[in-house]
């Protein structure tokens, strides 16, 4: 079974500043899993599929993205999950779980493929994760939230990303529609 994950994927200038960010991170506080890592907002985490699924999974999403429109996103300042998790905060956070609530309902139709999350979506883009030492986290928070950071996009597209059995890459782009006049 492959894993894959289904996120929104900032673009290239962004993906470039949170590359930055995420290096500069390494090199204060050795942390450079999050570098693994395209700069993006997960919707749905890592989940196992196998190949027969795989055909239903890529319909139902070409469908729902037929039907969906860009969303705007504004990313405003920085957070963190004490004790490792550090991120660039998405200010406008309901576009993105509105959308998230639809894309769940439709993947429920797939028989076996993915669990409905429980934990409610909190919008972000990780900047250091899992390896972020605990004794490291308050020096790299400090650091951080003492800094300005916004930007926005529109997300164009969900993204279905696959693990190569080293790191993330895309594996399909779904097209958002654009908006009618």
């Amino acid at each position: 079974m492959d894993l894959y994950f289904l996120a929104l994927i900032p673009p290239e200038i962004i993906k470039q500043e949170v590359k930055i960010l995420k290096e500069e991170i390494r090199l204060k506080y050795a942390a450079k899993h999050a570098l693994k890592l395209p700069a993006h907002i997960t919707l749905i985490p890592p989940f196992k599929l196998q190949e027969k699924q795989k055909t239903s999974l890529l319909e139902t999403l070409t469908n729902f993205t037929a039907r969906e429109e860009p969303l705007e996103i504004f990313l405003s300042g920085f957070g963190g999950f004490p004790p490792g998790v550090l991120f660039i905060d998405v200010e406008n956070k309901e576009p993105i779980i509105r959308f998230y609530d639809r894309l769940q309902t439709v993947l429920e139709d797939i028989p076996g493929a993915l669990q409905k999350q429980n934990k409610p979506l909190h919008p972000h883009i990780t900047l250091a994760t899992r390896d972020l030492k605990e004794e490291f986290y308050d020096r790299a928070w400090n650091d951080l939230k003492a800094r300005q950071y916004k930007i926005s996009f529109t997300a164009a597209h969900l993204y279905l990303l696959w693990h190569n059995g080293r790191s993330w890459e895309v594996y399909v782009q779904f097209p958002l529609q654009e908006k009618k006049p």
